[in-house]
């Protein structure tokens, strides 16, 4: 809605907002404390994620909101990898921003490659493809960026598939996918324990993975959520 778009932005709920949820972490508690399990911190959790849930409908598809928000850009940095919905946000914010997409340094990319190193969480890549083009067309500088981090300086973060033909005592085609970690460890899994025969409350398997919760979810999981 556009016309609470612009009310948002000349109350200056923009500002006040991204005010508040920094508020908490000047006041003793740490940011890196997000992560944790802590059931004292679950409220903080669940105002935090709706300050940011409102954020990013403040920006969608407003260029001159989500610029206004840019000005923020450090703290929602700050935010990314805690748990605080943050990196949806900050996808909004460059989402088809062709001034906000050009300005953006070696540095965010080099971020969220990080992130996707520590976390294998899929938005960490739903955020690299989406600044990677500009409605539509294509957006060279970051793209060289990406590629220069992933396939140059971090190859161990694409999946290595093998494929496993019949043979005896194995009746059908395997098709197995993995990683391999900075320390050279490997970790593989078989694509077909994540059949529609098994179900997590009436769902699927594969679907109850993609809608999870990523705390949730073991490393396996993680894995093939993330491919």
């Amino acid at each position: 809605n556009r016309l609470m778009q612009k009310l948002l932005r000349e109350l200056n709920v923009i500002g006040v907002v991204m005010n508040l949820v920094q508020l908490p972490f000047t006041r003793g508690i740490e940011l890196n404390w997000m992560t944790s399990n802590d059931s004292r911190l679950r409220r903080l959790k669940i105002v935090m994620s709706m300050c940011y849930r409102l954020m990013k409908q403040t920006v969608k598809g407003n260029e001159r909101n989500a610029e206004e928000l840019h000005k923020h850009v450090d703290v929602l940095r700050k935010h990314q990898g805690k748990g605080l919905s943050a990196t949806v946000v900050l996808k909004e914010v460059y989402m088809d921003k062709r001034k906000l997409l050009a300005m953006i340094q070696p540095d965010l990319v080099r971020q969220f490659t990080d992130l996707l190193k520590e976390w294998k969480d899929p938005r960490y890549i739903d955020f690299l493809l989406n600044i990677t083009t500009c409605e539509n067309e294509p957006m060279p500088k970051i793209q060289k960026m990406i590629c220069d981090y992933i396939f140059a300086d971090s190859p161990e973060m694409l999946p290595r598939i093998k494929i496993v033909p019949k043979k005896a005592g194995v009746p059908n085609t395997k098709l197995l996918v993995g990683f391999v970690d900075e320390k050279g460890h490997q970790s593989v899994f078989d694509t077909a324990t994540f059949n529609d025969t098994k179900t997590v409350g009436g769902r699927d398997l594969a679907s109850h993975i993609m809608s999870a919760e990523l705390d949730a979810l073991d490393e396996s999981q993680r894995m093939f959520r993330y491919f």
